[in-house]
């Protein structure tokens, strides 16, 4: 019983997710550790112009501009996206 309980809950939990994510006024991308989008929100496809069909499994390289490369290519090689490793600017 405990272990249904447990799936219950994290159902609800997704559900929480999905719906804030999906209301939220700012553009929300995830990706797996191959750099692969796994998740899209409404706003992103209003930014980028992709369904989440279309974008879903590409590699988040298409959506960044050539002068912003470089800071992709870093952050790729660290392999780390924590707070203390991502670049707070990154230009050419």
């Amino acid at each position: 019983m405990e272990k249904q309980a447990n799936v219950c809950c994290q159902a609800d939990n997704m559900e929480i997710f999905h719906s804030f994510v999906q209301s939220s006024d700012e553009a929300i991308i995830l990706t797996n550790s191959k750099n692969k989008v796994i998740f899209w929100n409404k706003k992103a496809e209003d930014v980028f112009q992709y369904s989440e069909d279309e974008i879903y499994n590409k590699e988040i390289a298409i959506l960044i501009p050539e002068k912003y490369s470089t800071c992709l290519q870093t952050l790729q090689r660290s392999n780390s996206y924590s707070t203390s490793s991502t670049p707070s600017r990154c230009t050419k």
